[in-house]
C-alpha cells in the first residue's frame, strides 16, 4: 500500500499535469471524487468487484474497498485461508 508522501507526490504530478495542459484543448476534468477513486485504485483501497452493461449500453462500475488496515491477525487469517484443516493443525501441533 502506498504512503502518504507517495500519494502527496502522485498528486502534485497529476496537479504539474494539468497546468501544463491548460493551454491545450485536452482536458482531463479530474474532480476531487474522480480523483479519490483514482487513488483508491492504484493504492489497492478499492477493487473491482463488477461490471454491468445494460440495455441501453450504460456501463455501471462496482468497486470495493476498505479503508481499515488490517490487524496481524486479521493477515493470519487470510493465509490460514488458503491452508487444509489438517495443515492448520500439523502446524500448531508442532509450534511449543
Amino acid at each position: 500500500m502506498a504512503n502518504v508522501k507517495d500519494v502527496q507526490a502522485l498528486l502534485n504530478q497529476i496537479n504539474h499535469g494539468l497546468e501544463q495542459q491548460k493551454g491545450q484543448d485536452f482536458n482531463l476534468n479530474l474532480t476531487p471524487g474522480k480523483i479519490l477513486v483514482i487513488l483508491g485504485l492504484l493504492t489497492n483501497v478499492l477493487e473491482l468487484d463488477s461490471i454491468e452493461i445494460d440495455s441501453e449500453q450504460a456501463v455501471f462500475i462496482s468497486l470495493v474497498g476498505s479503508l481499515k488496515r488490517k490487524a496481524t491477525t486479521d493477515k493470519m487469517l487470510d493465509y490460514l485461508g488458503g491452508k487444509s484443516f489438517d495443515e492448520v493443525l500439523q502446524a500448531l501441533l508442532r509450534r511449543k
